[in-house]
Order: C-alpha cells, then sequence, then structure tokens
C-alpha cells in the first residue's frame, strides 16, 4: 500500500484558544505538507482529536483550522473523529470535524471505514473484524498508559486485536508500543505530564513506523530552585518549583533569574514550602496543585473498599471535572 503520514491529538484551541498555541499548532502542519511533499506522500491521517473543546469553537481557533485545510489540499486528509471532536460523549453526532467535509480532498471518517489496507474506526465505534491488514482508530485497550499515574483497565482486551497485522491508535498521549498496538501520542508536548516525551508525528510505510520529533514545540521544563542546569529554560514554558522558603528576597531573586533566561511561561510552585519553615500560613505563597494531581494523591491515601479500583473512581472523577470545565468554557 501506500505511504501515509499519521498525526494525532492536534487539540486545536488548547490552553483557552492561547494564541501561542495556534501559531504553534500552523507550524506543525506546515512542517507536515513539507515533509509530505519532500518524502512523496500523498496521503495524511488524523487520528482523532484535532479539536480540543467539546463544547463550542473559538473564531480564532476556527479560523486556524479552515487555514490547515488550505494547507493540506494537496493531499488526499482523513480525519478520524476522537472523543473531543464530538458534543455527546457516546455518539459521534454532531461532530465539530464537519465544518471540514465542504473540502473534496477530506474524508471524516465517522463510521468505520476502508482505504485500501486499512480499517479506520471513529471514538466509541464498534471494532469492524473484517479482514483489513491494518487498523487506525481512536481507541482504549487494556494494559496501554493513559497518563503518568494510571493504565487502562477497563476497555478493550489486547487480545481483540490479534486479526491485524498492525493497529495505530490515537488518544492516550504517551507514545507506547505493545506487540502488534502503537499508540501515536499527542503531536506535541501539551502540559507538565509531558516532560522529557518527545512528541511529533509519523511516517507509516506497509506496517513499519517511522518518528519525526516536532521540535518547534516548547518543552515543558520542570526546574528546582537549586538546580544549577538552567539551559533549557529559554523559550521553553517552565515550572520553578522552590524546594524551601528562601525569604521574601531570596525568593524574588531567584524569580527574577529565571524571568531573566526568558522563558516562554513561567509557573511557579511553593507547595514544598512548609507553615512550620515559615511560621505564618499568612506569608506563604501557594500554588494550587492540578486537580486532577490532588485526586490521585488523595485516592492513593485513603482506604478504598477491596471491589472498587482507584483507576476507574479517578477515571470517573476526571470525566465530571472535564464536564464542568465545559460548561464553564474553561
Amino acid at each position: 500500500m501506500d505511504k501515509m503520514l499519521l498525526v494525532s491529538d492536534i487539540h486545536s484551541g488548547c490552553h483557552k484558544d492561547n494564541q501561542i498555541w495556534i501559531n504553534l499548532i500552523d507550524r506543525l502542519f506546515l512542517e507536515i505538507a513539507d515533509v509530505a511533499t519532500r518524502r512523496d506522500i500523498s496521503t495524511i491521517a488524523i487520528l482523532g482529536d484535532f479539536f480540543d473543546n467539546r463544547k463550542a469553537l473559538n473564531v480564532r481557533t476556527l479560523t486556524q483550522s479552515l487555514k490547515i485545510a488550505d494547507t493540506l489540499k494537496d493531499f488526499e486528509v482523513f480525519m478520524i473523529v476522537g472523543n473531543h471532536d464530538t458534543y455527546y460523549k457516546n455518539s459521534i453526532e454532531p461532530t465539530s470535524l464537519d465544518i471540514f467535509t465542504k473540502f473534496p480532498n477530506i474524508t471524516v471518517i465517522k463510521t468505520p471505514t476502508k482505504f485500501q489496507d486499512v480499517m479506520m474506526i471513529p471514538w466509541n465505534s464498534p471494532i469492524d473484524i473484517n479482514r483489513s491488514k491494518y487498523l487506525f482508530g481512536h481507541l482504549e485497550i487494556n494494559t496501554f498508559q493513559m497518563n503518568n499515574n494510571f493504565v487502562c483497565t477497563d476497555r478493550y482486551n489486547p487480545s481483540v486485536f490479534s486479526i491485524f497485522d498492525k493497529v495505530v491508535s490515537g488518544h492516550f498521549h504517551i507514545p507506547s508500543t505493545k506487540g502488534n498496538i502503537t499508540f501515536l501520542g499527542s503531536a506535541y508536548p501539551q502540559t507538565f505530564a509531558d516532560v522529557n516525551s518527545p512528541r511529533g508525528y509519523y511516517i507509516f510505510n506497509d506496517g513499519d513506523l517511522e518518528f519525526l520529533e516536532f521540535t518547534e514545540a516548547p518543552k515543558f521544563v520542570i526546574l528546582l530552585s537549586e538546580d544549577n542546569d538552567t539551559s533549557n529554560v529559554e523559550g521553553n514554558i517552565v515550572k520553578l518549583v522552590f524546594q524551601k522558603d528562601y525569604g521574601t528576597n531570596g525568593n524574588n531573586e531567584i524569580l527574577e533569574k529565571i524571568q531573566l533566561l526568558k522563558p516562554l511561561q513561567l509557573f511557579t510552585n511553593f507547595s514544598n514550602i512548609s507553615l512550620e519553615q515559615n511560621g505564618s500560613a499568612d506569608n506563604i505563597v501557594v500554588e494550587i496543585h492540578d486537580i486532577k494531581d490532588t485526586i490521585i494523591k488523595y485516592l492513593k491515601t485513603v482506604n478504598i473498599p477491596e471491589h472498587l479500583k482507584i483507576s476507574l473512581l479517578a477515571k470517573q472523577m476526571f470525566k465530571m471535572i472535564d464536564d464542568i470545565k465545559e460548561d464553564k468554557n474553561v
């Protein structure tokens, strides 16, 4: 079969439609188009979650998306519907990807669709067991890492996919391969959970995958206040973790030193500073932990009934949080 370029989990509109990420995604697809042209590849497949916000599209993000469609006008493009591309959790329709149906070169995959030797299936679709050599989808498969804290345990077993020579999926942002199954991971680092994990896109050549890192993306860097190596600060997104309280002047000096190194964005974390160190809660500046991290830490410290799995409880709580965020458009 013909070579294809594969990419997944773009999450266009992420970080509240911030212009930094809009520009980054523009550059990603300009690079993809250039590489595909130079490598004589005429087909591009996006394996789900082109968009980030399930409930609404920002005008800037919508405009950017149409610009990307124009960038890809010389290629045959398949866009698999992911869970972030649908308004409802358990239904493909309506999908934000319908804005691309007016482009003759773009096919939105809302039902199992075969192209050459590949069966493509969207989010929440039954696995089409009609014989195909390869399967592309937006899947949840047991034993694969969902994030840094949890492994998927309550969806498809890998044995379901043994009939395929190769399965390639979007959805889980951590790249991983076991047996004949590969999760591509997100196209670029998107949160501090992506520290030290290269991301990019792939060339698929009759079952073989060649990874191409998208090096223009800023890195997420966690920097301790007493680290001497600050070489990764400039141009990247940095979380500065204070290991102790150095006093108001000392804290400010460290902060100013890092700011002078020109990070793209700088966040501070004072959560390691105890009340005993400072003497008064009134004087402590505390960064609120990511709420999902807090839930994970809490569930690991409390007694959970044996018949309940921490991963399932956390997953349900995460879904509730995401629903609240979407309803408030945050």
